[in-house]
């Protein structure tokens, strides 16, 4: 059975109503350091903060959310977050709030998705798509006429995929832009792949 988190990072407030049905229904909601604050616009009270706590304001934070101080400077604290999810044997992670604001935080946090793709299910949201970091073959359900994009980060990556307008057939991606708008033509798709892969799928 999925043990289902929610981790909110301290980038982009989210809005999309399908998020804000995700945060309203969690049961588990894990605050990046200052990701705090995002809930803390949104009303919202978390179960855990966690993070260097270098951002916080923690006078402010609610007594009921519990602390976890992690200070190796080695790791980021998505990091930090992804490792106490594990130890909690959490399996499903929905990301909140890592998009937008920092580029450079951006890119580390889809690569870092990539790292713990054999131990966690994550799903990154932000208000225009939903990504995985996929690795073998997976199905996936979609609205047909979904907007659809895959990045390898390996170039040597063999990629098939069924049920989209540009199907691939144990092909390598020729450059990381090659697999950029995409089509589902079918109300579900398949993609195999050797190596890890980025899916983007725009949020209706």
């Amino acid at each position: 059975m999925e043990k289902l988190a929610v981790l909110v990072a301290n980038g982009q407030r989210p809005s999309h109503p399908k998020i804000m049905q995700i945060l309203k229904d969690a049961e588990e909601i894990i605050c990046v350091d200052n990701g705090y604050e995002i809930v803390q616009q949104l009303n919202i009270i978390p179960s855990v903060l966690i993070g260097d706590l270098d951002s916080v304001n923690l006078d402010s934070v609610n007594q009921s959310v519990e602390v976890v101080k992690k200070e190796d400077q080695n790791l980021s604290d998505l990091e930090k977050a992804f490792h106490y999810c594990i130890e909690k044997n959490f399996t499903k992670i929905y990301l909140i709030g890592s998009t937008g604001l920092r580029d450079d935080h951006n890119l580390a946090n889809l690569m870092l998705i990539t790292y713990f793709i054999d131990k966690l299910d994550i799903t990154v949201l932000s208000d225009e798509y939903q990504i995985n970091a996929i690795k073998g073959k997976m199905e996936f359900s979609c609205m047909k006429d979904t907007q659809i994009s895959l990045i390898s980060i390996y170039e040597d990556n063999q990629v098939t995929t069924n049920g989209l307008k540009y199907n691939l057939n144990n092909e390598v991606l020729k450059s990381h832009s090659q697999g950029l708008s995409n089509l589902a033509i079918e109300d579900n798709f398949v993609i195999e792949c050797v190596k890890p892969i980025l899916l983007f799928r725009k949020l209706s």
